[in-house]
């Protein structure tokens, strides 16, 4: 059974976090720049939340698993295909840059490439079977992440 989102990303904020105590290195990361990791977190996580809400008022699933009876493509969906999973993204890069040192952040794209490959792909795989040239276009539209 493969991880849920949630679990992926709980898992990404302890090893960055672990990581930082364990493998600090020098501070690299301006204190300025840990500020705006706060921002971002919070920006982010505003986005994945929206994203979120905006699927359950079109009455369809924020589960992985589960079919969706929707395709949703407007709200934050006309940005991104995948808001939520960007929304992630964002806050983990926000606790890295908050966290001040490089290794933490190498926790990010080791992320990406799982949500791709474990969720991602496959959703889009049900998707596209369950709305067909709709969903073509959109995706012509609209990129997976930015």
């Amino acid at each position: 059974m493969k991880p849920l989102p949630p679990v992926l990303f709980g898992t990404g904020v302890v090893l960055m976090a672990v990581l930082a105590w364990l493998l600090p290195g020098p501070r690299v990361v301006p204190d300025a720049l840990g500020l705006a990791g706060l921002a971002l977190i919070a920006g982010a996580g505003t986005f994945a939340v929206m994203a979120a809400r905006h699927v359950l008022r079109q009455g369809t699933t924020v589960h992985p698993g589960h079919e969706a009876t929707v395709l949703v493509t407007d709200g934050p969906f006309r940005l991104t295909r995948n808001p939520m999973y960007l929304g992630l993204a964002g806050i983990l890069t926000g606790w890295g840059l908050w966290l001040g040192t490089l290794v933490p952040l190498l926790v990010v794209p080791v992320f990406v490439l799982a949500i791709a490959r474990l969720h991602i792909d496959k959703e889009e795989a049900r998707l596209r079977a369950r709305f067909g040239e709709a969903f073509e276009a959109y995706c012509q539209s609209t990129r997976r992440w930015l």
